[in-house]
């Protein structure tokens, strides 16, 4: 096919992929690639950082608070195979019981940079078969992907990038993470990039805070003096200078001193400090409730503030599922064994509103079958034991069919 990179414009084809006959410029030849290593991040572009520079950020309390939360909730996350029971399964929990920290280390690394490349080192384990030893994410400044799908790796001696997933041992070698990426943004999206400019704002605020303080905390003192020497007048700007410590001056009859303190007490800091942190704990955590009624919410707030959260955890928990099973995949290819599916345990939560309806409702005379309980409040089917009806039971005037249950009910002994 035609070299591409000669021309600015290129006709497309008929029968030709988009992506192959796409018009490029000068800046996709390998030699650009080298002296511009440019990031497609619009923000990071303006900004005039790196990607890898963003590390920065986690030293900000709001920041790491909010990245600690979200780790520490997946990785507390419980999990199961499917099928749970055997020797590959035992096999793939011991794996996983050495690995999964890491990985889901770098699953969250992943969204915070946009990608994460992790390093596996094999060995061979007491029954010969092939595993995993070692398994180390590094910088991200060691690697680029590319919008065809290439994983390039720059040496640190500057010499040409190589291609590494044109390996034969790519797959074997290296675990490619990416957050969202598009062709015009093969690195993937950076939740660092998008909080950036909040917590520039919040770091130059405080600057500009600590010079107010400096200013302002102390009283600036004008005073007016009768001196007839030079060394009478020192002697009085000596004593203004002490007050500023001591808070005490003296003063004769014809002198005076007068204070000048600051017009603003700085609320208008606090509000500002208060907008950049809610912007940034929002963001990264979905947090609606503490960072913006400071305790003073109602239930209905803690309510919707826990589903924002739940939202944020399980995004993060579907992103891991595809880098964990993306592993084991890999141990039992290596192996010759046929690839559990990984999966998460949700976390089942009644609703008290649907309790209460219910029970009214069983009051009334109304039975569920088995099948409700399974269907609208997520219990197992093996958690549910069969109990007849209590004598004295009445039945609504319903349909047949759901009166035939009215002999007979389903309850809960034991939730999942």
């Amino acid at each position: 096919m035609t070299d591409m990179t000669k021309k600015p414009r290129y006709r497309v084809k008929a029968g030709g992929t988009l992506s192959q006959e796409q018009a490029i410029d000068l800046r996709g030849k390998l030699f650009y690639q080298q002296l511009i290593r440019q990031d497609t991040d619009e923000i990071l572009k303006k900004a005039g950082i790196s990607r890898y520079a963003l590390k920065t950020l986690l030293t900000d309390p709001d920041i790491d608070q909010a990245v600690d939360r979200r780790t520490e909730e997946l990785t507390s996350s419980l999990y199961t195979l499917m099928p749970s029971e055997g020797k590959v399964a035992e096999f793939i929990y011991e794996q996983l019981d050495l690995h999964l920290e890491p990985i889901l280390q770098g699953v969250i690394d992943s969204k915070l940079y946009g990608y994460d490349v992790a390093e596996m080192v094999w060995g061979k384990d007491s029954s010969g078969r092939n595993v995993v030893i070692k398994l180390t994410s590094k910088p991200i400044d060691w690697f680029e992907p590319k919008a065809n799908g290439d994983l390039l790796w720059y040496p640190n001696d500057g010499s040409n990038p190589k291609t590494v997933s044109d390996q034969d041992d790519y797959q074997y070698r290296y675990l490619l993470q990416q957050h969202k990426p598009t062709y015009l943004e093969p690195k993937g999206k950076s939740l660092l990039s998008r909080v950036y400019w909040l917590h520039y704002f919040k770091t130059n605020g405080w600057r500009f805070w600590s010079k107010f303080l400096e200013r302002f905390g102390s009283p600036l003192l004008i005073g007016k003096t009768d001196a007839a020497t030079e060394d009478d007048a020192q002697d009085f700007a000596n004593a203004l200078l002490a007050a500023h410590n001591s808070g005490v001056v003296t003063v004769g009859i014809d002198e005076d001193v007068t204070p000048v303190t600051g017009g603003s007490h700085g609320e208008a800091f606090v509000a500002y400090n208060d907008v950049t942190k809610q912007g940034i704990t929002t963001y990264l955590l979905g947090q609606t409730l503490t960072s913006g009624t400071d305790g003073g919410g109602t239930y209905g707030q803690g309510k919707i503030h826990q589903e924002q959260q739940e939202i944020i955890f399980n995004s993060d928990r579907k992103h891991a599922l595809k880098a964990v099973q993306r592993f084991i995949d890999i141990i039992c290819l290596a192996n010759g064994y046929d690839a559990p599916e990984f999966k998460w345990i949700a976390k089942k939560v009644i609703p008290v509103d649907q309790l209460d309806a219910d029970k009214k409702a069983y009051d009334m005379g109304l039975r569920f079958n088995k099948s409700y309980f399974v269907d609208e409040l997520g219990y197992e089917e093996r958690h549910i034991s069969h109990v007849e009806t209590f004598a004295g039971a009445t039945t609504l005037p319903i349909s047949a069919k759901a009166n035939s249950f009215a002999s007979q009910k389903w309850l809960p002994f034991k939730a999942a």
